[in-house]
């Protein structure tokens, strides 16, 4: 290693280690200038996140702090310590409340790791990428998780299915992100490109399958004229979009640092891994404070690695409402688990779902 790469090697650890001692807000002493920085991203990114602004803050606070100190700590203008606590604490509290029922922190897998490399390396390099998977593999979730604190500054924006074209996606996003006065498209542009250039803030924009050529030119455009990285999900359709010649004309996959196409398993396939291995469901489901069976665990793998079942958002809903039908201290086992998904699938689907789990596992049987 060279003096150079040594050095520089120092200084990304020395960063790094400032920035985690930055999330470790202190509860006593002055803070740094790092901690204040750490905690305003993190409030920054919760009021995006959740659509507040200094007036629901102030009213959710009763009163604690007037709207214009807090419209003084959210331009970056100097308030007290115990102005930064106080906030930190309150939004800590809120975006607990507003994840109620699911896990508190991100749970790890195999395919949450990757979302989060991407993330992590589209922001480093100020980059554009484009992450598909079917409904359930986690894609949200992660959003979520990194525009709730876990890289600061993150916008987080999930397209409802009615915005489709350019102009609807930029006053969609206007509106979204709170940028002044209604306008038209071209203005709603330009207000958008004045509130984003130079912030380098991590922008991730899920469900852009349902956009057309035009809105996805769109997002180009504010990539390249605000420097701000992107991160465009959806699912597979989104990546037949950008790979139409015809309208692109190659132009749109060029811009792009990362594709990353989350592969699912269809049930038994030879060589196949699972989206979700054993061990992935058994934190998650640890994570939610719940206990299985093991015939339980095992039926809970196998349903979020059906395809479009729903994965892991899907088990949460499931399991919960098991946790509602068995006694505080027994364990869900598999009959539980087909009774509740009986009653929120309906006979008919939930007849299905079992062919298949069925089908899976004498292919594994077969295999073995």
């Amino acid at each position: 290693m060279t003096h150079d790469q040594a050095a520089s090697l120092i200084e990304q650890l020395s960063q790094d280690a400032r920035a985690l001692e930055a999330r470790m807000l202190p509860d006593t002493g002055p803070l740094t200038q790092d901690h204040i920085e750490y905690a305003r991203s993190e409030f920054l990114a919760f009021l995006d996140q959740a659509g507040f602004n200094a007036h629901d803050v102030s009213r959710s606070t009763n009163q604690q702090y007037s709207i214009t100190t807090i419209d003084k700590y959210l331009r970056g203008d100097q308030v007290s310590d115990n102005i930064v606590r106080y906030l930190t604490r309150w939004m800590r509290q809120q975006r607990d409340a507003l994840l109620d029922g699911a896990p508190s922190e991100l749970v790890t897998t195999a395919v949450a790791d990757e979302i989060i490399g991407i993330y992590s390396n589209t922001h480093r390099t100020r980059t554009m990428a484009i992450i598909t998977g079917p409904s359930g593999c986690g894609k949200s979730t992660v959003a979520k998780t990194a525009a709730f604190g876990y890289i600061p500054g993150t916008l987080h924006i999930e397209l409802p299915c009615i915005v489709r074209t350019g102009r609807q996606l930029l006053r969609f996003l206007a509106e979204r992100i709170k940028v002044k006065g209604k306008s038209s498209a071209p203005l709603a542009q330009q207000r958008l490109v004045e509130h984003l250039e130079g912030t380098g803030r991590l922008i991730i924009i899920d469900e852009c399958h349902f956009l057309n050529h035009n809105a996805l030119l769109v997002l180009r455009d504010l990539h390249k004229l605000t420097g701000c990285p992107m991160v465009l999900q959806g699912t597979s359709t989104l990546i037949n979009t950008i790979n139409d010649f015809t309208e692109f004309k190659g132009q749109f996959r060029r811009l792009l640092s990362y594709v990353h196409e989350i592969e699912h398993e269809r049930s038994g396939e030879d060589g196949a891994d699972p989206l979700f291995t054993p061990e992935d469901v058994a934190k998650y489901i640890k994570s939610l404070r719940l206990r299985l069976t093991a015939g339980g665990r095992k039926l809970a793998v196998e349903l979020v690695n059906q395809r479009d079942w729903g994965g892991l958002g899907k088990l949460t809903l499931v399991l919960l409402n098991c946790a509602r039908v068995v006694a505080e201290d027994q364990p869900i086992d598999e009959n539980v688990l087909w009774a509740v998904l009986s009653e929120m699938e309906g006979i008919r689907n939930t007849k299905r779902i079992s062919v298949q789990v069925n089908q899976g596992r004498t292919r594994k049987v077969g295999a073995a």
